[in-house]
């Protein structure tokens, strides 16, 4: 079973303040959530296994996520590209790491594995990120 949490994303503009946006974050079974209001990290309790981080930059094809992996001599193992979802499974080192972006509204969400991460967590942790929705 899942339980969710809650991200409040704020803005700035020139315009009248509005209501902040608020995602939900399905994170698995026995992890827990940190954050503040633009960045947030999940996992088992006691370890970062993935972050998330609120951007308005737009969201990237696969083909700039790897271009950028690539040039970080990394292995892409998997890359995935849905409507308002982008990611690339790889390996660096050997060890499995994710690395993907989710439109949600006028915001990306951007989630990336962290080191050490076990490669059922980066699966996991991937499948968090794809899940994420406005509340």
């Amino acid at each position: 079973m899942k339980k969710w949490v809650l991200l409040v994303l704020l803005g700035c503009s020139d315009r009248a303040p509005k209501a902040p946006e608020q995602l939900r974050v399905p994170v698995p079974e026995g992890w827990v959530a940190t954050g503040s209001t633009e960045r947030l990290v999940a996992g088992p309790r006691g370890r970062e296994v993935v972050t998330f981080e609120s951007r308005t930059e737009p969201l990237p094809m696969v083909r700039e996520l790897l271009a950028t992996l690539e040039a970080q001599e990394v292995t892409a193992v998997e890359p995935t590209e849905e409507a308002q979802f982008s990611g690339v499974h790889y390996l660096v080192g050997g060890a499995p790491a994710f690395v993907a972006v989710k439109t949600i509204g006028a915001r990306t969400i951007w989630c990336a594995s962290t080191r050490g991460a076990s490669s059922a967590e980066v699966t996991a942790a991937f499948e968090t990120c794809r899940a994420i929705e406005l509340r």
